[in-house]
């Protein structure tokens, strides 16, 4: 069974940053942090894990919401919705280009908010959802994977904790810890996410 969703909410404005907070507990997300400026944010997105961004895109600070779209993507492939009191064509078209997985315009509602975000759920679910072609990655490795290697993998492509994959797979924690320790070093990879980032890129998506 998968973790609750890990919100982070990135909104320069305080009392509008809480008010988000408070929609999505009414609907039930679990709200992992609150950043009220884009430094706050990256530091957030760095030890909080969050496994869905909210993002105002006009922050006041050095870097706006669409530079730290950017990063989110590439980085830590991380998704996002875009929240923002702007709709005009050139925003628009500056939004397109970082994929995000919503774009609310504020003022908004709960029902509003609700939507968006439980579609955006739907597309990381159906991404979770999607098969590791094996025989793809093996190609790409100096030595191919074992089947317990597999099934851990399989597990953790599709959101699961150590926690988790050691019930699901009926394992100890210390033994999805070993596989897992084995798998960073042969994909070389330092963490859960750069692994993630490295398997996609050897499945060509």
């Amino acid at each position: 069974m998968n973790e609750a969703p890990r919100i982070l909410i990135i909104e320069d404005e305080p009392l509008i940053a809480e008010d988000i907070a408070d929609l999505c507990q009414l609907n039930g997300y679990k709200v992992c942090g609150t950043a009220y400026s884009a430094s706050m944010g990256l530091k957030m997105i760095n030890t909080h894990s969050p496994s869905l961004v909210l993002l105002d895109i006009n922050l006041q600070d050095r870097i706006d919401g669409l530079e730290i779209a950017n990063f989110l993507k590439d980085k830590y492939e991380i998704p996002f919705i875009f929240l923002t009191s702007y709709s005009d064509r050139e925003t628009l078209a500056q939004v397109k280009k970082t994929s995000p997985l919503g774009y609310i315009v504020k003022p908004f509602n709960k029902e509003q908010l609700f939507s968006t975000i439980e579609l955006a759920l739907a597309q990381m679910e159906a991404d979770k959802n999607r098969e590791l072609d094996f025989e793809l990655i093996d190609k790409k490795l100096p030595e191919p994977l074992s089947a317990r290697e597999r099934e851990v993998l399989s597990c953790m492509f599709k959101g699961m904790s150590t926690k988790t994959i050691s019930e699901t797979l009926f394992i100890s924690t210390n033994t999805v810890k070993f596989h897992l320790k084995n798998l960073f070093e042969k994909i070389e990879a330092h963490n859960r996410v750069e692994l993630l980032v490295k398997l996609k890129s050897m499945m060509g998506k």
